[in-house]
């Protein structure tokens, strides 16, 4: 696997507004075009926001199937048990507010990619890997030979999100977390560069001297997260991988690298379990997110100027059901101004006023937007 791009990067989160597309499976998202000031952004002409917490930009050259399947694909990953409700409420907000975003290139040397690299504020910016335009493969969601979609959102959801929220479970340096205690087990001991060859007890041998030590440690934290997955579940995937990585099977990462299973298992860290399948509106066009006044609760707040969030709030179970109630947002003149079918919503660019924030069939939330 390519070693991860430590770099952190930044942009306005885009309104979530209703979808226009008519693939079935991306039809809760909506193909933006690119107004972000930020430097570094220019070449860049379409994005995504994803549920309101992560961005994916991508390029000319880039087909709009491609760039909705990652959005479909980080989707999956942050609403992972894919009930409209998104997973770990603080982790969501931590990417939203550093405002973290995934990068699709058209090719190595693209424009955006130079414009990127060349004139990105890192430290108002939050991301951690790039894709390629020939790393994403609609046709074959999370196929380990043929896309590494998962990989890349996975390390941005991980760096930008666990390792600054849960600095004592997964800090990347050496001798500073529970994941890089376990890693060391699972390279045979604490290896700082590439050993000339890793002990025979290894089974994490990584041998790309590009990647420092925290890399190696992201890189571990994703093979462990796709093998709990099953996603590596292969004959022929274990052959390809095990000069690197040797535990394919669940059953054999959870009995082999216990101190790393106990880990992404926990459900305080909010690690996607889950193994994405490339399909996400559909699931939750079959959600109710509000089955009755009593089982879920709006929460809505103005931010800043010209600002506006509201969240659902679940009291009580979520039953799937034939309709799935949305967010709406209007305006004083009950006028609609934005509608999500997630959980979230975010609004940018208000004048000054009063807002309700709605569930269909339930009692509105008034926000004074200065």
């Amino acid at each position: 696997m390519r070693p991860i791009l430590h770099t952190l990067l930044a942009t306005t989160v885009a309104l979530l507004l209703p979808a226009q597309h008519a693939l079935a499976q991306t039809d809760c998202f909506e193909i933006l075009p690119v107004s972000n000031p930020a430097p570094g952004f220019a070449a860049f002409d379409r994005s995504i926001n994803v549920l309101g917490i992560l961005d994916v930009y991508t390029e000319p050259g880039v087909s709009d199937a491609k760039l909705l399947h990652v959005a479909t694909i980080t989707a999956e990953l942050l609403d992972n048990d894919e009930n409209g409700d998104l997973d770990h409420a603080e982790l969501c907000n931590l990417m939203a507010n550093t405002n973290t975003f995934m990068p699709i290139f058209a090719s190595e040397g693209s424009a955006a990619e130079n414009e990127l690299f060349d004139n990105f504020n890192e430290t108002t910016h939050c991301a951690s890997a790039v894709l390629y335009a020939d790393e994403v493969s609609p046709e074959n969601p999370a196929d380990w030979f043929e896309e590494a979609v998962v990989e890349e959102v996975l390390h941005t959801i991980n760096h930008c999100g666990h390792v600054s929220l849960y600095p004592a479970a997964f800090d990347l340096a050496p001798n500073s977390s529970l994941l890089t205690a376990a890693m060391d087990v699972a390279r045979g001991g604490q290896f700082t560069t590439i050993p000339a060859t890793y002990p025979a007890a290894a089974w994490y041998h990584y041998d790309d001297n590009t990647c420092d030590y925290e890399c190696m440690a992201i890189e571990y934290l994703y093979w462990c997260t796709v093998s709990h997955m099953g996603l590596l579940d292969d004959p022929n995937i274990c052959a390809a991988i095990d000069n690197e990585w040797e535990l394919c099977t669940p059953e054999l990462f959870a009995t082999t690298d216990e101190l790393a299973s106990s880990l992404i298992t926990n459900p305080i860290y909010g690690i996607p379990l889950i193994a994405p399948d490339g399909s996400y509106c559909d699931a939750i066009d079959g959600v109710s997110i509000l089955n009755s006044s009593t089982q879920a609760e709006i929460v809505a707040w103005s931010p800043g100027p010209g600002s506006l969030l509201a969240r659902v709030v679940h009291n009580g179970p979520i039953t799937p059901s034939g309709q799935h109630t949305h967010l709406k947002i209007f305006d004083a003149a009950g006028q609609l101004v934005a509608e999500s079918k997630v959980n979230y919503i975010e609004v940018h660019g208000l004048q000054a006023g009063t807002y309700l924030a709605r569930l269909d069939g339930n009692t509105a939330v008034k926000v004074c937007v200065l």
